[in-house]
């Protein structure tokens, strides 16, 4: 049985209590309070910028160990957001990505697309907003990373120490990476550790990390991404992102 089914981790994925996802995915960006999450979380703009869109496409896979065999499943999505000038989410007209139409699923301001169609070969991605209101019209276009991000250690269903681990994954061809783990504290709450991060192929998590863990199941995840930010004629941010997942369901003792 899928483990992401049992809702084991209720992770709010990018809409920050707007939509909730089934299934723990890298919480790359954060609607929360747009104009600092995402400086935070990505570390590529100054707080001094003011984002008016955030856009990005994603391919996440998930792997898990159940009865001895590795059993994996794939999300790829794409999701925009549009903001006033008051940061609330904002109606911004038409998206497309690669000619596709991302419909606007969440009261005209959200926009979801499900798809199968996120490319994550190294070729460029096209983004295109009609604009609407105080949001401008734009295009843009971001290359993909090249290949699927895959961890090789820790794999699903192996044990961690918690007096510190290192996550290794093929580094390669992205801008930056995101690592992210998830879990449980002691008192049944759910836990989250990020943090942007070079993309090398190797991070170690430490003891002081793992703090806020309680033993049991852990998610170890890193996305490899590729951004874009730019201005648009209204003197606001854009920001379009493309990134590539892989979490592994592992034990943390």
């Amino acid at each position: 049985m899928n483990p992401y089914s049992k809702s084991i981790l209720p992770i709010v994925l990018m809409l920050s209590g707007i939509v909730g996802c089934q299934d723990p995915e890298i919480p790359v960006v954060s609607t929360a309070n747009p104009n600092s999450q995402y400086y935070s979380r990505l570390g590529f703009a100054s707080t001094s910028d003011t984002l008016c869109a955030l856009i990005e496409a994603y391919a996440a896979k998930i792997t898990w160990k159940e009865n001895g065999s590795l059993d994996s499943s794939i999300t790829e999505r794409v999701i925009g957001y549009f903001f006033d000038s008051s940061y609330e989410l904002a109606y911004g007209g038409t998206l497309t990505y690669n000619g596709s139409n991302v419909p606007d699923v969440v009261d005209s301001t959200v926009y979801m697309l499900d798809t199968t169609a996120v490319v994550i070969n190294g070729s460029q991605n096209y983004f295109n907003v009609s604009g609407s209101g105080s949001i401008p019209s734009f295009a843009d276009t971001v290359s993909s990373p090249t290949g699927n991000t895959y961890i090789s250690s820790p794999i699903a269903g192996d044990t961690v120490n918690r007096t510190g681990f290192t996550i290794t994954w093929n580094g390669v061809s992205a801008d930056t990476a995101h690592v992210v783990l998830m879990g449980h504290a002691s008192n049944g709450n759910s836990v989250m550790f990020e943090k942007t991060i070079p993309n090398n192929g190797s991070f170690t998590i430490t003891s002081t990390d793992l703090n806020s863990f309680a033993n049991g199941e852990l998610y170890v995840g890193i996305a490899r991404v590729n951004y874009k930010m730019k201005t648009l004629s209204n003197s606001k941010k854009s920001v379009v992102l493309i990134h590539s997942d892989h979490l592994a369901l592992v034990h943390i003792q």
